[in-house]
């Protein structure tokens, strides 16, 4: 199936159920949407599983969602450690 057969089934699928195509593109909506969905996985894997040849482009189209922000904000480091001895593993000693 190509691009072109693509869209045009979409548009008629838009027109056929009397919804307004969306502003801004016809495919970006669904992209974004599924990019929104697979923010916890590995950058590298959704981009190529999406598509998109680097993970700069993948970013752009990731959105930020209510869920995801209210984890950060309600984030609880454990207490008495800085973030660069969470990051280092438990074997190694600290440096300098």
């Amino acid at each position: 199936m190509t691009r072109h057969l693509a869209a045009y089934w979409l548009k008629e699928a838009f027109q056929r159920g009397k919804v307004a195509k969306p502003e801004g593109g016809l495919w970006h909506m669904f992209r974004r949407a599924w990019a929104t969905e697979r923010k916890d996985l590995p950058l590298k894997d959704v981009a190529a599983a999406g598509g998109w040849r680097d993970t700069s482009t993948l970013l752009r189209y990731q959105q930020p969602d209510e869920e995801t922000l209210r984890a950060v904000v309600e984030f609880d480091r454990p207490r008495g450690r800085a973030w660069f001895e969470l990051r280092r593993p438990p074997d190694r000693k600290p440096t300098g």
